[in-house]
């Protein structure tokens, strides 16, 4: 049987382990039985080092990725600001993928154009431009405009005028959460809401105590069996909290010291993240700091743990967050964000205004008490995503 193809649109793929990478790949591996996948993406590295570090096999003008059976048209793009949406807003960016785009469109000629973000200049442009295809497009964030800082107002606008006019050019706005959904101005019968259930490894072979020597504190972190383990996931950076949650533990571990920390992510904000050292300094033995790491090494890291902490500022969906409830274990999440959609207050977690570390505080030395008994399944998910494809002919 011939498949039918769909071509992503992405701004990154195979580049970070975050929730909007790794939701990406699910949907590829996922769908594969059905659909051929292409993607066409921005890398912010050179091609040589993106197609070795992800074994990538050439095969003609594209690449392949074996494990999610994926064909990829990588763009490299002039990289001004360090910030990828200052920089896909530099002209020469636009022009030289919308070529691209152009181009790869009109060979493959895709049954559907699925678009994996919706505030880019050239998401749009695909969008209009993909008169031949269904055109779908993700909105993976909460409320745009609130993630990043020290924008120009230009592009403020432009990105609020992106979003609210991708519904007119789009056969369905999926969107991973009802705070999502917020974001549009009017919103159309076309603008639906489906929580994306990852796909987690059936198992994880990674020991503990292998992860925990990539500690970059350089400091005596240890567990022992009364020790009570909790973890943050997440690029460091004011939106992600974590300074509030370290600020909250340190109360903490004056009077309850086995509580431990593991903070997994890499660093976007230097200042932030220097601040938090600070913060981390006044206990040091009691924190682990660890880069972004794979599917496996998070599994070992819950299955270890009491909960997440996860109250983090505008959150979108919150894939850590669900990864643990899936594996029983506690959650702590925020109010007013997309983790409302699956947290239940006080039933499989707790929620804590994020601005408030007495909130956060309290939910930890409380958090033990309370764990998922609700199974979540990605292959439900993605029956829902192919419903909304279409199905076979």
């Amino acid at each position: 049987m011939i498949k039918k193809s769909i071509l992503r649109i992405s701004h990154k793929f195979l580049i970070d382990a975050d929730g909007y990478d790794f939701h990406l790949q699910d949907l590829c591996k996922s769908t594969y039985d059905q659909y051929q996948n292409y993607v066409i993406t921005y890398i912010n590295c050179s091609l040589i080092k993106y197609v070795k570090n992800n074994n990538l096999k050439k095969k003609d003008k594209l690449y392949y990725h074996s494990e999610t059976k994926t064909y990829i048209l990588p763009i490299t793009y002039k990289r001004k600001y360090n910030n990828y949406l200052k920089d896909l807003y530099l002209k020469q960016n636009i022009i030289k993928f919308q070529k691209a785009f152009e181009l790869f469109y009109d060979e493959i000629k895709p049954f559907i154009v699925h678009i994996h973000g919706t505030l880019i200049p050239q998401f749009l442009h695909a969008a209009k431009y993909s008169k031949k295809s269904k055109v779908f497009a993700t909105h993976h964030i909460g409320l745009i405009n609130q993630n990043y800082h020290k924008q120009k107002l230009s592009i403020l606008w432009k990105k609020f005028w992106i979003h609210n006019t991708m519904p007119n050019y789009c056969d369905k706005i999926i969107c991973v959460s009802n705070h999502g959904r917020k974001s549009f101005l009017n919103r159309k019968k076309n603008i639906i809401v489906v929580n994306p259930i990852p796909n987690l490894p059936k198992e994880s072979k990674v020991q503990l105590n292998k992860i925990i020597s990539k500690n970059k504190l350089h400091n005596k972190f240890k567990l022992s069996k009364k020790d009570k383990l909790f973890y943050v996931v997440g690029r460091i950076c004011p939106q992600k909290n974590q300074l509030n949650i370290v600020s909250a533990f340190n109360q903490i571990i004056k009077s309850n010291p086995e509580h431990k920390l593991i903070l997994v992510g890499n660093v976007r904000n230097k200042e932030y993240f220097e601040k938090l050292m600070k913060e981390i300094e006044k206990n040091n033995d009691n924190y682990c700091l660890i880069p972004e790491i794979g599917k496996e090494e998070i599994m070992t890291i819950i299955d270890n743990s009491v909960a997440i902490i996860s109250s983090t500022h505008n959150e979108g969906f919150g894939r850590a967050a669900i990864e643990a409830l899936m594996m029983g274990k506690g959650v702590i999440g925020s109010k007013g964000a997309g983790n409302e959609d699956f947290i239940n207050h006080e039933k499989n977690g707790l929620l804590v205004d994020p601005n408030k570390i007495n909130s956060i505080k309290k939910a930890i030395l409380n958090i033990d008490k309370l764990k998922s008994n609700k199974k979540y399944s990605h292959a439900n998910y993605i029956k829902k995503i192919k419903k909304i494809y279409g199905g076979k002919k």
